[in-house]
Protein backbone atom coordinates (compact mmCIF):
# COMPACT_ATOMS: atom_id res chain seq x y z
CA UNK A 1 0.00 0.00 0.00
CA UNK A 2 3.08 2.20 0.84
CA UNK A 3 4.48 1.80 -2.37
CA UNK A 4 1.08 2.30 -4.54
CA UNK A 5 0.72 5.27 -2.46
CA UNK A 6 4.00 7.03 -3.40
CA UNK A 7 3.98 5.64 -7.09
CA UNK A 8 0.44 7.64 -7.49
CA UNK A 9 1.67 10.59 -5.67
CA UNK A 10 4.63 11.13 -7.65
CA UNK A 11 2.72 10.77 -11.18
CA UNK A 12 -0.02 13.23 -9.86
CA UNK A 13 2.19 15.48 -9.23
CA UNK A 14 4.23 14.79 -12.05
CA UNK A 15 0.90 15.39 -13.84
CA UNK A 16 0.40 18.88 -11.98
CA UNK A 17 3.47 20.00 -12.93
CA UNK A 18 3.62 19.32 -16.45
CA UNK A 19 -0.15 21.20 -16.78
CA UNK A 20 1.81 24.02 -14.89
CA UNK A 21 4.66 24.28 -17.05
CA UNK A 22 2.65 23.76 -20.20
CA UNK A 23 0.01 26.16 -18.91
CA UNK A 24 3.09 28.92 -18.61
CA UNK A 25 4.53 28.34 -21.76
CA UNK A 26 1.11 29.18 -23.21
CA UNK A 27 0.30 32.18 -21.00
CA UNK A 28 3.62 33.70 -20.71
CA UNK A 29 4.24 36.46 -23.65
CA UNK A 30 0.35 37.07 -23.68
CA UNK A 31 -1.21 40.08 -22.99
CA UNK A 32 -2.54 40.59 -19.19
CA UNK A 33 -4.86 38.14 -18.65
CA UNK A 34 -7.62 40.18 -16.29
CA UNK A 35 -10.49 37.75 -16.92
CA UNK A 36 -11.27 33.99 -18.22
CA UNK A 37 -11.74 35.13 -21.56
CA UNK A 38 -8.44 36.49 -21.51
CA UNK A 39 -7.01 33.17 -20.42
CA UNK A 40 -9.20 31.10 -23.21
CA UNK A 41 -8.47 33.71 -25.66
CA UNK A 42 -4.16 32.84 -24.83
CA UNK A 43 -5.25 29.19 -26.08
CA UNK A 44 -6.40 30.50 -29.52
CA UNK A 45 -2.80 29.43 -31.02
CA UNK A 46 -2.49 26.10 -30.31
CA UNK A 47 -6.33 25.62 -30.19
CA UNK A 48 -7.86 27.84 -32.78
CA UNK A 49 -11.25 28.60 -32.97
CA UNK A 50 -12.41 25.73 -30.78
CA UNK A 51 -10.16 27.91 -27.66
CA UNK A 52 -13.31 29.21 -25.74
CA UNK A 53 -15.07 25.84 -25.82
CA UNK A 54 -11.99 23.68 -24.89
CA UNK A 55 -11.33 26.56 -21.76
CA UNK A 56 -15.20 26.06 -20.93
CA UNK A 57 -14.84 22.82 -21.02
CA UNK A 58 -12.14 22.49 -18.92
CA UNK A 59 -13.85 24.95 -15.99
CA UNK A 60 -16.59 23.31 -16.36
CA UNK A 61 -15.05 19.68 -15.47
CA UNK A 62 -12.03 21.18 -12.63
CA UNK A 63 -15.42 22.66 -11.03
CA UNK A 64 -17.50 19.79 -11.30
CA UNK A 65 -14.04 17.75 -9.65
CA UNK A 66 -13.19 20.53 -7.17
CA UNK A 67 -16.61 22.14 -5.57
CA UNK A 68 -17.75 18.77 -3.54
CA UNK A 69 -14.17 18.16 -2.43
CA UNK A 70 -13.62 21.57 -1.15
CA UNK A 71 -16.90 21.75 0.24
CA UNK A 72 -16.52 18.10 1.73
CA UNK A 73 -12.58 18.89 3.00
CA UNK A 74 -14.37 22.17 4.58
CA UNK A 75 -16.47 19.82 6.23
CA UNK A 76 -14.43 17.22 7.35
CA UNK A 77 -11.76 19.91 8.68
CA UNK A 78 -14.49 21.86 10.41
CA UNK A 79 -16.47 18.66 12.14
CA UNK A 80 -13.04 16.69 13.10
CA UNK A 81 -11.83 19.81 14.99
CA UNK A 82 -14.52 19.86 17.17
CA UNK A 83 -15.22 16.39 17.49
CA UNK A 84 -18.52 16.25 15.66
CA UNK A 85 -20.29 13.23 13.98
CA UNK A 86 -18.94 13.27 10.17
CA UNK A 87 -19.43 11.54 7.24
CA UNK A 88 -21.63 11.53 3.82
CA UNK A 89 -22.44 8.11 4.88
CA UNK A 90 -24.58 9.76 7.89
CA UNK A 91 -28.03 11.17 7.43
CA UNK A 92 -28.57 14.68 7.86
CA UNK A 93 -29.84 13.97 11.17
CA UNK A 94 -27.27 12.32 12.63
CA UNK A 95 -24.64 14.96 11.12
CA UNK A 96 -25.95 18.00 11.46
CA UNK A 97 -22.95 19.57 11.99
CA UNK A 98 -21.29 17.91 9.01
CA UNK A 99 -23.84 19.24 6.26
CA UNK A 100 -24.44 22.98 7.36
CA UNK A 101 -20.86 23.18 6.86
CA UNK A 102 -20.66 21.51 3.90
CA UNK A 103 -23.76 23.33 2.50
CA UNK A 104 -22.38 26.59 4.00
CA UNK A 105 -19.12 25.94 2.10
CA UNK A 106 -21.43 25.81 -1.12
CA UNK A 107 -22.99 29.09 -0.44
CA UNK A 108 -19.90 31.13 0.43
CA UNK A 109 -18.62 29.80 -2.66
CA UNK A 110 -21.50 30.85 -4.61
CA UNK A 111 -21.58 34.29 -2.98
CA UNK A 112 -18.20 35.04 -3.98
CA UNK A 113 -19.11 33.96 -7.53
CA UNK A 114 -21.59 36.68 -7.64
CA UNK A 115 -19.72 39.19 -5.38
CA UNK A 116 -18.20 40.74 -9.34
CA UNK A 117 -14.42 39.38 -7.59
CA UNK A 118 -12.65 38.53 -10.76
CA UNK A 119 -11.73 35.10 -10.62
CA UNK A 120 -8.58 35.60 -11.58
CA UNK A 121 -7.72 37.86 -9.23
CA UNK A 122 -8.75 35.81 -6.38
CA UNK A 123 -6.81 32.75 -7.74
CA UNK A 124 -3.82 34.54 -7.77
CA UNK A 125 -4.04 35.96 -4.49
CA UNK A 126 -5.48 32.73 -2.64
CA UNK A 127 -2.05 30.84 -4.05
CA UNK A 128 -0.04 34.34 -2.99
CA UNK A 129 -1.73 33.59 0.25
CA UNK A 130 -1.23 30.05 0.37
CA UNK A 131 3.15 30.94 -0.28
CA UNK A 132 3.18 33.05 2.81
CA UNK A 133 1.83 30.35 4.44
CA UNK A 134 3.96 27.35 3.57
CA UNK A 135 6.96 28.46 5.69
CA UNK A 136 4.40 28.55 8.78
CA UNK A 137 2.65 25.17 7.77
CA UNK A 138 5.71 23.71 7.01
CA UNK A 139 7.56 24.05 10.58
CA UNK A 140 4.65 23.35 11.98
CA UNK A 141 4.47 20.11 10.25
CA UNK A 142 8.01 19.73 11.88
CA UNK A 143 8.05 20.10 14.80
CA UNK A 144 4.60 17.76 15.10
CA UNK A 145 6.49 14.96 13.25
CA UNK A 146 9.36 14.99 15.44
CA UNK A 147 7.20 14.83 18.49
CA UNK A 148 7.11 11.38 19.65
CA UNK A 149 4.49 12.36 22.28
CA UNK A 150 2.11 12.95 19.68
CA UNK A 151 3.04 10.53 16.96
CA UNK A 152 4.93 7.65 19.25
CA UNK A 153 7.34 5.54 17.16
CA UNK A 154 5.94 7.01 13.87
CA UNK A 155 8.03 10.21 14.16
CA UNK A 156 9.46 11.72 10.88
CA UNK A 157 12.86 10.12 9.96
CA UNK A 158 15.58 11.84 8.44
CA UNK A 159 14.26 11.86 4.68
CA UNK A 160 11.39 13.64 5.78
CA UNK A 161 12.93 16.08 8.16
CA UNK A 162 15.22 16.96 5.47
CA UNK A 163 12.78 17.44 2.96
CA UNK A 164 10.36 20.11 5.13
CA UNK A 165 13.41 21.51 6.17
CA UNK A 166 14.44 22.54 2.37
CA UNK A 167 11.09 23.00 1.80
CA UNK A 168 10.86 25.78 4.88
CA UNK A 169 14.04 26.78 3.68
CA UNK A 170 12.90 27.58 0.55
CA UNK A 171 9.80 29.12 1.10
CA UNK A 172 11.18 31.26 3.72
CA UNK A 173 13.36 32.71 1.02
CA UNK A 174 10.98 32.98 -1.41
CA UNK A 175 8.28 35.01 1.02
CA UNK A 176 11.26 37.39 2.24
CA UNK A 177 11.91 38.09 -1.88
CA UNK A 178 8.07 38.56 -2.15
CA UNK A 179 7.96 41.53 0.62
CA UNK A 180 11.58 42.86 -0.97
CA UNK A 181 10.56 43.06 -3.79
CA UNK A 182 7.16 44.83 -2.78
CA UNK A 183 9.15 47.50 -1.19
Amino acid sequence: MTFDTAVGMVYSNLIAHSIIVSSAVMLFGSKSIETLADASLALKPVAGEYAFLLFSLGVIVAGLLAIPVLAGSSAYAVTDTFGWREGMDNRVSDAKGFYVVFLGSLVVGNMLDLSGISAVDALFYSQVFDGILLPLLSGLLFILGRNKKILGEHTNGLFNSLFLTLTFLVSIGATFYLFYSLI
